[in-house]
């Protein structure tokens, strides 16, 4: 350790070009001397091949956000070094387990460059305790200010979780920014309820896909019978399907060709469904679930652990409402004269049974022939091509 004696003669004023120096020199000092060098100190292509490190670490749980995800809020310059590398792939999944969440979404926002090459992207919101109206309402500003500046974003998967707080002020972030996501083709909404507002933000809809959609669900599919490009419909019900409550779902789906329904059948024959589709003219392809319901609470008594799922398949195999696949498609292309694919979805695999009909002639429209064709893996469970399965992997 140096010390410097004071000099008698006045040092003389430095101007503004030699603070400027001196501060780059002290940044030179603090980035050379082991003992004073902190992270923060670090020049940003430093700091940015830690970042490049950390954005290779796997998750530490199936529930928990990536390392740089985490790395990425502790400050605002980390955050705009980590959204290249958050972002690094054309989808990308989101969660709001932090409130810091809300600058990545501004962050992101301001990066052009890396939102409008996003096709596919998958956001969970689940509802935070902590959170305070203003963060709920700078949250979802920031949500929909994202979203808009993903002008190449096709599919979309949002989940809220049945979260009836945050969807009043989401709805408000929608209408008073009048958000339009015209490039979207592929929605899915899970556990949304009373969200038609965000189906109207997707003019170019062509595949709809709702799971879960328990509560309030009939407002949230409102939009439906209007929208003109849609083609495709998959509603997945946690709830177990009746006659009557698929009656009351017919309405929306009136215009729809291509139309999937999954789940269970509640005490109630598949046959016993062909009704429900009679006035669905436009309707062609139906893929429907033939899986019975069956008390898992009653077997969890006897069956513990893979017993009991082996328990599960063996009843609804065996049970007494199952019916021949055949016989069913026949009795649906009956009822419905504008069928002419139907796929009975049981469990995971599905078969797929075409009906070819009479164009011209005395019989025209009647059934000409009904054959039953070969598996394909790669449609083993939707009842149409185009499904939402770009999501999990490395994201």
């Amino acid at each position: 350790m140096s010390f410097r004696s004071r000099s008698s003669t006045p040092e003389p004023v430095s101007s503004p070009l030699d603070f400027k120096a001196a501060e780059q020199s002290h940044t030179m000092e603090s980035a050379l001397i082991p003992g004073r060098t902190t992270f923060e100190d670090l020049p940003n292509d430093c700091i940015l091949l830690i970042v490049k490190e950390v954005a290779k670490l796997p998750k530490q749980g199936w529930n928990e956000p990536l390392p740089v995800k985490k790395l990425s809020v502790v400050n605002k310059r980390l955050r705009q070094l980590c959204i290249p590398l958050i972002f690094h792939s054309n989808k990308t999944s989101l969660y709001n387990y932090h409130l810091s969440i809300v600058q990545t979404f501004e962050v992101a926002s301001n990066a052009p460059s890396v939102m409008s090459r996003l096709f596919a992207v998958e956001i969970s919101l689940y509802e935070r305790h902590d959170a305070t109206s203003s963060y709920d309402n700078a949250f979802c500003a920031s949500f929909v200010s994202t979203l808009t500046a993903m002008t190449s974003l096709s599919q979309l998967s949002l989940s809220l979780h049945n979260n009836e707080i945050l969807v009043p002020m989401l709805r408000t972030s929608f209408e008073n920014s009048d958000a339009a996501f015209p490039s979207v083709q592929v929605l899915v909404l899970s556990e949304a309820p009373n969200t038609p507002f965000i189906l109207k933000a997707c003019p170019s809809l062509k595949t709809f896909i709702g799971r879960n959609l328990t509560k309030k669900w009939k407002s949230t599919i409102s939009p439906l019978p209007s929208m003109n490009t849609l083609r495709q419909v998959e509603i997945d019900g946690s709830e177990n399907w009746t006659p009557r409550r698929l009656q009351e779902l017919v309405p929306y789906v009136v215009k729809i060709p291509e139309l999937c329904i999954k789940g269970e059948l509640y005490r109630a024959k598949l046959s016993s469904f062909a009704s429900c589709f009679e006035n669905l003219r436009n309707l062609n392809t139906l893929a429907i679930t033939s899986t019975q319901w069956v008390n898992v609470r009653h077997l969890e008594r006897y069956h513990m652990d893979d017993r009991l799922l082996d328990e599960v398949d063996h009843q609804q195999e065996t049970h007494y409402l199952n019916e021949d696949d055949a016989t069913v498609a026949r009795t649906f292309f009956t009822t419905c004269s504008s069928l002419t694919t139907f796929r009975p979805l049981f469990a995971f695999r599905g078969t797929r049974i075409v009906c070819e009909r009479h164009e011209a002639g005395v019989d025209q429209g009647k059934i000409k022939n009904i054959r039953v064709c070969k598996e394909d893996d790669k449609e083993y469970w939707y009842g149409f091509s185009s499904k939402f399965s770009l999501f999990g992997g490395d994201d």
